[in-house]
């Protein structure tokens, strides 16, 4: 193997150790707390039950999600054999999209999105090897996990429809109509507008220049063409959500499992951009390319050294990560004092209270 390449598997290697130690010394989350006390018999539910019994730690319950987060990387490495010759190329595609921090709190913590991401990436990878199993299972399976899943038989339909693909057509209008008889519907979303957050919410999964240079790809495709599934599923996943977010409060992780792919024709174009031109013309395309790169770590390492910052700087100035650690350090603190109830537990926290041993008392 080329140096390149044992760099690369190097980096991954110790990028899953990084992941595991994270699952490892996180409090659980509001929202993992939710689902692991919630009674709705779900695949998240059930994966997290899973985990939980053969570990009773925090590492347990996400122990399934470690595993689909790697399944994912093997998944998203087999995909862009199809859209790159080059193996350099291939592993670039990879170093931002397991950089991205969306992918790192999705692999981590127990939530819907991994599990997205993976029936996702299989129906991706069983379509470009023409696998019609592949194919469909994935399709009828995710109506069972999210509510999100029409966007993408939605995405499919146009696709299928602009490029005469009746069988593909078929099955993704099958799933659609499944979905609305048996599948899981949106929950009440309320009535506030959230379109002017939901910017700083994909700045925050993608960074901040990631997103943006995302959003022109997306949109420079739309206009010059070179539309593929890949692009039909991340572009109508974006409209989609900011639509919504004229009219309703919803979150960015229903929607970012389908844009992540769009990180394939982000490399693609700006590869294109880069080796069409002389080197000596190409300073400023890797100059941007690489404050882009800076930011996108910069975040991830924002998500990877939480809880050390967390503990420098306070839950006031790191309020994102205090609903985290406020209630595990008060439990531990009322643990300690041999204390097993009290009155004032907040709403958002009484899960997570009752995961550490503290009830409210009646």
């Amino acid at each position: 193997m080329s140096s390149r390449t044992d760099l690369f598997y190097t980096s991954l290697g110790l990028y899953f150790l990084i992941l595991v130690a994270l699952a490892i010394t996180t409090p659980i989350t509001p929202s993992e707390a939710r689902l692991f006390f919630d009674p709705i018999d779900r695949p998240t539910q059930f994966l997290i039950q899973a985990g939980y019994s053969l570990s009773h730690t925090e590492f347990g319950l996400r122990s399934a999600f470690l595993l689909l987060g790697a399944i994912n990387t093997l998944l998203y490495y087999q995909i862009t054999g199809y859209f790159f010759s080059r193996r350099g190329d291939r592993y670039l595609v990879m170093m931002i999209y397991l950089s991205l921090p969306g992918v790192i709190a999705s692999t981590v913590m127990a939530s819907d999105a991994i599990i997205i991401s993976t029936l996702i990436l299989l129906f991706v990878y069983g379509f470009l090897k023409s696998n019609w199993w592949m194919t469909t299972i994935p399709l009828l399976l995710l109506s069972s996990v999210h509510w999100s899943s029409y966007i993408l038989y939605l995405g499919l339909m146009l696709y299928a429809f602009s490029t005469h693909s009746r069988r593909l057509f078929a099955i993704s209008t099958l799933s659609l109509i499944l979905y609305l008889i048996f599948g899981i519907h949106a929950p009440d979303l309320g009535s506030r507008s959230y379109f002017l957050d939901i910017f700083g919410m994909y700045a925050a999964v993608f960074s901040p220049l990631l997103f943006i240079y995302l959003f022109y790809v997306l949109s420079r495709i739309l206009l010059r063409g070179g539309r593929d599934i890949v692009w039909y599923i991340s572009f109508m996943s974006l409209i989609v959500s900011m639509l919504l977010s004229l009219k309703f409060r919803i979150k960015i992780i229903d929607f970012s499992p389908y844009i992540m792919l769009g990180i394939i024709p982000v490399v693609h174009v700006y590869y294109g951009s880069l080796r069409v031109r002389m080197r000596r013309f190409q300073g400023g395309y890797r100059v941007i390319f690489w404050i882009t790169v800076s930011t996108l770590w910069l975040s991830s390492l924002s998500i990877v050294l939480h809880q050390p910052i967390y503990r420098l700087v306070g839950a006031e100035s790191y309020s994102i990560v205090a609903p985290v650690y406020e209630p595990y350090d008060r439990a531990n603190r009322l643990k300690a004092e041999g204390k097993s109830c009290v009155d004032d537990i907040r709403e958002r926290s009484l899960h997570q209270m009752r995961y550490y041993g503290i009830e409210r008392c009646f």
